[in-house]
């Protein structure tokens, strides 16, 4: 199949989210982000447990984490790295080359694909140890790829979705 970046509808999603979101989050250190995006997490695990349709709840989560990764690139990105939303396709093509499009997931296995890049958002973190809870400045290469990671695959699952590749059932 060939790569599908990123559906309209998609991104759509996100910037409603992020439009509902991104003054929440003033002076939040990477570590405070790190927990944010756990909690969101954490609120699409419990989409994935409802029985019956849990699609559209599903996708609302996916895109408040999308939301808050986006919003910790704005608040955290170095701008030597070009503008948030052509990264996070940029990296989108890359993941659908390597993976190819559409993958046959349900919801529950894209909680687990988003949780492992989640999870390697916080190691980068932990890599950098004291610097984490620091000034955005000193946040490191790592941690922004890991992000932009983080975000591509929350839009990448969000794509899935409107175009019709996940199942509704568990």
């Amino acid at each position: 199949m060939t790569a599908r970046p990123v559906a309209d509808r998609a991104w759509q999603r996100v910037l409603e989210a992020h439009e509902r979101q991104r003054f929440r989050y003033a002076d939040f250190t990477p570590v405070r982000w790190n927990r944010e995006l756990v909690r969101r997490l954490g609120a699409y695990a419990d989409a994935c447990a409802l029985g019956g349709e849990r699609s559209e709840r599903c996708a609302l989560a996916v895109a408040n984490v999308a939301s808050v990764a986006v919003c910790a690139l704005e608040a955290l990105s170095v701008s030597s790295l070009g503008p948030i939303h052509e990264r996070i396709v940029a990296e989108r093509v890359r993941q659908d080359e390597k993976f190819t499009y559409p993958r046959p997931h349900t919801w529950d296995e894209w909680l687990l694909v988003l949780t492992e890049e989640q999870g390697e958002f916080a190691e980068a973190l932990n890599d950098t140890r004291g610097l984490a809870d620091s000034e955005p400045a000193q946040f490191t290469h790592a941690a922004h790829k890991e992000l932009i990671q983080v975000a591509a695959v929350a839009v990448c699952i969000l794509t899935h979705y409107e175009d019709g590749h996940i199942p509704c059932e568990r």
